[in-house]
């Protein structure tokens, strides 16, 4: 966790910029977690612009939080009381919600991750400058049911979807 911009300028002057361009040059997979995934995008928005590795096409871009409800954290991470409530308690559910870019973010990372258990959340229009319409973002976030390896889906009940065998609402 840190600022992007710090985050760069250390990774420039330790020379770990240039072992992490090489290293994606080999094509070897190579994964990003949290900050580390933001900066393998080509800028960020955070603090004012900043060059990032550009591994990535397009940019980190900040949340209008004009167009969120105020008790909405952003990022969404850590340990969900909400979620785990009702569950056993050796039941461990990690939740890390940050958004989507654009039309097809999901949809890669759900590639790359295969869950088998996905779920959806309420929609609303906290992207809809990204995004234009509500549909958009909808279908958006419907990408991560494209796992291969998806045993269970929960889609929250204001999403309209067809009815699926494996999917609860």
């Amino acid at each position: 966790v840190g600022a992007y911009k710090d985050a760069m300028q250390h990774l420039e002057n330790s020379g770990l910029k240039d072992a992490i361009l090489d290293f994606a040059n080999s094509k070897k997979p190579l994964l990003g977690i949290c900050l580390g995934m933001q900066l393998l995008f080509e800028s960020s928005e955070e603090f004012g612009y900043t060059k990032g590795l550009g591994l990535i096409e397009g940019k980190v871009v900040k949340f209008d939080k004009s167009k969120m409800s105020s008790d909405l954290k952003i990022p969404h991470m850590g340990w969900n009381k909400t979620v785990n409530k009702d569950n056993p308690l050796d039941t461990q559910i990690y939740i890390a919600e940050a958004g989507a870019r654009v039309k097809g973010d999901i949809e890669e990372i759900t590639m790359f991750l295969e869950p088998d258990i996905c779920v959806i959340g309420s929609v609303g229009e906290q992207h809809i400058e990204y995004f234009k319409t509500l549909d958009n973002i909808i279908h958006t976030k419907m990408e991560i049911l494209k796992s291969p390896k998806m045993k269970m889906g929960f889609v929250h009940e204001s999403v309209p979807i067809k009815p699926y065998p494996a999917i609860t609402k």
